[in-house]
């Protein structure tokens, strides 16, 4: 069996496996897939296709590997740029350790295709008015995003007490708005 065939094997049976998201951004509102979701499943079907991943940052680049473990010669590489994470309060090393993560978290899903269910496909067509109000809503999000920095969480957090929400994906248009306007004129 060609690697590639032991790949598209694996991403089938790791779809089979129904993995769930246990991770939570509570600022944004929405759960991802973490290393623990779906690595130890992953890793049993890798071995038992005759496959391993090796992960490495080299040129500003960071790389995953996929080799065939009975024909080395025969792999397939994945790679994305290399961004240096930033953390509140992190040392040096504990920043360079976030960036490892979340890198080789978001090159097996590339490269195993492990995916969210598309949320345009997932909305009503006769339901215009949502449509609009969430794509709003989600770049009002972004817009806030853009603004606020690490050392602004604590900021966000009392913008969200003072709204009562527990993410801003539950803020209505309006309130976006005014977190927006709000954390523009701090900047001032």
């Amino acid at each position: 069996m060609s690697i590639y065939k032991k790949l598209a094997e694996a991403r089938v049976k790791l779809q089979e496996s129904k993995i769930t998201k246990s991770g939570l951004n509570k600022f944004a509102g929405f759960k991802y897939y973490e290393l623990a979701d779906f690595l130890p499943t992953l890793n049993k079907i890798n071995f038992e296709l005759g496959i391993c991943t090796k992960f490495e940052i080299k040129n500003n680049n960071a790389f995953l590997t996929v080799f065939d473990t009975e024909k080395q010669d025969d792999c397939i590489i994945f790679n994305v740029p290399y961004v240096q994470s930033k953390m509140k309060g992190a040392t040096e090393i504990q920043e360079l350790g976030g960036s490892i993560t979340y890198l080789r978290r978001y090159l097996l899903l590339i490269a195993f295709e492990i995916t969210d269910g598309d949320v345009v496909d997932a909305q009503n067509p006769k339901d215009n008015e949502k449509v609009e109000d969430t794509k709003n809503k989600e770049k009002a999000i972004k817009m806030i995003f853009s603004l606020i920095k690490e050392e602004d969480d604590d900021a966000l957090t009392a913008q969200l007490e003072y709204y009562k929400r527990k993410d801003l994906g539950e803020c209505t248009e309006e309130e976006l708005k005014k977190i927006y306007k709000y954390f523009k004129d701090m900047k001032k």
